[in-house]
């Protein structure tokens, strides 16, 4: 019984400091969208976007996604009041769904359990999505939904994996680095038509009144085991590895060749694109340096994120 009360004590405690620590976290925004679009691709009959709001998660309209959700104003779709995009009721009104780090309340805990060396706690499950709402959410794709579901590495990326899993999409989970793919840091990977990481499809070869993606840098993330039939957008190269940890020598990871960051693929009626860096939807602040993500210097970032929206919605 003391056992008992004694796990009680610890449960509470790192529930009331996990739950404190994130609100405060969460009040911190991204930097607002700063670009400008001389011809919006939309005026008119646009669909409308929902950002999913209530897991918990790491990247909404009013957080990490400020500039993003500012890209797609600017673009001409009418975007929804951030809600859940796993409910029915609320995606009926939604032609896309944008879901970002979904977190979960218990996920939460878990990061901050692990943060105060309380490993052992493993009776948290950490998954962002309850097995009904991963359903819902499947079902709304293949009724012709479209679908971007965007993960960091771990420990975020836990969140997120139940439902990639349901799309046919492995996880990798482990932050990717490569020496001899990067720009300013091993964990800032190019994609580009010069090193030949782009597959082909519309979102990188672009669209008959639109140029093709020459450029992207990502921030880390993780690396995706596509779905059977996926086009890869952004592959990883032969020197890319995932390692443990942020800091670990990329020497010490396992090879990920092959494998990618970004993928497309049509599901049912619906369409998904699944990428494993959530910076490239954002514009996050970096003490001493640029913003990393839609703006960053010499890519075609915000070209590409422009493109995934554009195939999501259906206007190729």
């Amino acid at each position: 019984m003391r056992r008992t009360l004694r796990r009680l004590g610890v449960l509470l405690v790192v529930a009331g400091t996990g739950l404190a620590a994130w609100r405060g976290l969460a009040e911190r925004p991204g930097l607002p969208y700063a670009g400008t679009i001389e011809r919006p691709l939309w005026t008119a009959d646009a669909p409308a976007v929902l950002i999913d709001a209530a897991h918990w998660n790491d990247g909404t309209s009013t957080g990490r996604l400020r500039a993003f959700a500012g890209l797609l104003e600017a673009d001409g779709y009418p975007r929804l009041r951030d809600g859940n995009a796993t409910r029915a009721e609320v995606l009926v009104d939604a032609k896309i769904a944008v879901v970002a780090n979904p977190l979960g309340v218990l996920g939460v805990l878990r990061r901050t359990a692990v943060a105060a060396g309380l490993d052992g706690l493993r009776f948290f499950d950490d998954d962002g999505l309850i097995t009904q709402e991963i359903e819902t959410t499947l079902q709304w794709v293949e009724n012709g939904g479209s679908l971007l579901l965007a993960a960091d590495e771990a420990p975020i990326a836990r969140g997120s994996v139940g439902l990639a899993a349901r799309l046919g999409v492995r996880m990798r989970e482990r932050l990717v680095v490569d020496v001899g793919h990067s720009e300013g840091a091993p964990g800032n990977l190019v994609f580009s038509r010069e090193n030949g990481l782009f597959g082909a499809h519309p979102i990188v070869d672009g669209f008959p009144d639109a140029p093709p993606v020459n450029r992207v840098v990502s921030f880390g993330g993780q690396a995706l085991e596509p779905s059977p039939g996926a086009a890869v957008l952004l592959r990883l190269s032969g020197s890319a590895t995932e390692v443990a940890r942020a800091g670990d020598p990329p020497t010490t990871g396992q090879p990920v060749a092959g494998l990618a960051q970004a993928i497309a693929f049509e599901r049912g009626r619906g369409r998904v694109v699944v990428i494993g860096d959530t910076h490239l939807l954002t514009a996050d602040a970096v003490a001493g340096g640029p913003p990393t993500g839609l703006a960053w210097a010499g890519t075609n970032n915000e070209r590409f994120v422009r493109y995934v929206m554009r195939w999501l919605s259906r206007r190729d």
